[in-house]
């Protein structure tokens, strides 16, 4: 604040930060991460509000590009969706549809950016115990994540938010098996199309071992469902 002043879009990344924090250690820290938020949303209608600034500020000399804008309103959206999610108010599915909205927008609805909003938007119908909903936004999840590792991992540069993402879809498509299992049993096709995501995503972790293990029990899944011979069938097999 000193160095950019009180108002400065400089202070977005870190008010976005501390409001995510506040946001995992839940309870009374929810409102001190609503307060994060409200500061962040301050600033950038602020700044759209005033257009000579804009034209100013954004320019050779400013540390946020016009990019970093659109990317910094696409994360209100997604923080105040988690943050009213762990409030229990209605308005965050609102903001988890506009922050999907600017993000396919940006990515395209069927990128690995979009896994995390996927995810929420699924715990958001899980809570309200719209099942359908839930499931399809889940196995979605499952659909980009092995696209992914099979067709665009090879030619896409990895980077650390890369990993991260990583990292974070191990333990959402964990939640989601837990889901699918509970859901009717644990072997349906749904179950596989997870355990095969999963599988994947656990290989580019460097956890072989378990990898081989849930690709398997896909395949088990897939070949009594659907028989040896059928797509999905032969597509684990040939991964293996």
């Amino acid at each position: 604040m000193k160095v950019f002043a009180e108002n400065a879009l400089e202070l977005l990344p870190a008010y976005f930060i501390l409001a995510e924090a506040n946001i995992g250690m839940g309870g009374s820290r929810l409102k001190k991460a609503e307060q994060f938020l409200m500061a962040a949303k301050w600033n950038l209608l602020k700044f759209k509000d005033d257009k000579s600034e804009e034209k100013s500020r954004v320019g050779d000399d400013s540390l946020v590009s016009a990019q970093e804008i659109e990317q910094y309103q696409a994360l209100l959206n997604r923080t105040f969706g988690k943050l009213f999610m762990a409030q229990n108010r209605i308005e965050a599915f609102d903001e988890l549809t506009q922050g999907i909205y600017k993000d396919s927008l940006k990515y395209g609805p069927e990128s690995i950016q979009l896994s995390s909003s996927y995810f929420h938007m699924g715990q958001l119908f899980l809570s309200q115990e719209r099942f359908v909903e839930a499931k399809s936004f889940y196995l979605k999840i499952c659909e980009i994540w092995k696209r992914y590792v099979l067709e665009e991992a090879q030619t896409m540069e990895s980077d650390e938010t890369t990993g991260l993402l990583i990292d974070e879809a191990w333990k959402h498509l964990h939640e989601i098996l837990a889901f699918l299992e509970r859901l009717r049993d644990d072997n349906t096709t749904a179950t596989a199309d997870c355990l095969f995501a999963l599988s994947l995503v656990t290989f580019s972790t460097g956890r072989k071992e378990d990898a081989l293990d849930e690709m398997t029990r896909c395949y088990e899944i897939y070949s009594q469902k659907l028989g040896d011979y059928a797509k999905k069938t032969k597509e684990v097999e040939e991964t293996i």
